[in-house]
């Protein structure tokens, strides 16, 4: 990516591959799902994937407006069920390490 600002070209979709960092600052599902691959973030946001199949977002988006604990897990994990399986060739791999120092 010669003479490319590396840290803006994902969001322009100027990248092959991505490699980022992500922490979910309050535990819900809606951190991780939304921001990271809904359709919205995939034009303004932090999908730099571009990603974006609908009956995924058919699933998360009711799971965000729905205030019963128990149905909203229901949503997110047939959302779990469904995102590897759009044949989008949009892929995402979880890395962990951890570092504590004290």
């Amino acid at each position: 990516m010669s003479g490319v600002n590396t840290s803006s070209a994902p969001k322009r979709g100027e990248h092959q591959t991505v490699m980022m960092g992500w922490t979910g600052d309050n535990g819900d599902p809606d951190n991780f799902f939304a921001t990271l691959f809904s359709c919205a973030a995939a034009k303004d946001g932090s999908n730099y994937s571009r990603w974006c199949y609908k009956p995924f977002e058919d699933l998360i988006q009711p799971a965000r407006a729905e205030s019963n604990h128990d149905k909203r897990i229901e949503l997110y994990k047939q959302a779990q069920v469904v995102m590897p399986r759009s044949g989008s060739g949009a892929d995402c791999r979880t890395l962990h390490r951890v570092r504590a120092c004290a």
